[in-house]
């Protein structure tokens, strides 16, 4: 019986030592899953911001474009009346 009682002894430091393996191993994924996170969110503001000062630049130079055609739509205009008169 004292050796069964040994065994036990045994397999549950074996136990023992493997949980805290196991443990080990959980916070370092953990750990290894938190600054990917961390990364990929700073990421992420930088790609958001780049994506605003994108959508405005491509609003100013619409804008810009829109004047540009009608200008171009009010020469032909002007072109036209003249041409009536």
């Amino acid at each position: 019986m004292a050796t069964n009682l040994s065994g036990r002894k045994s397999q549950v430091s074996a136990i023992n030592a493997l949980s805290g393996n196991v443990a080990f191993i959980l916070k370092e994924n953990a750990d290894n899953i938190v600054n990917s996170l961390l990364s990929l969110g700073e990421r992420t503001e930088v790609l958001l911001s780049e994506g605003f000062k994108l959508t405005k630049d491509m609003k100013t130079k619409k804008i810009k474009d829109m004047k540009q055609i009608d200008d171009v739509f009010e020469k032909i205009l002007k072109k036209l009346q003249i041409k009536k008169a």
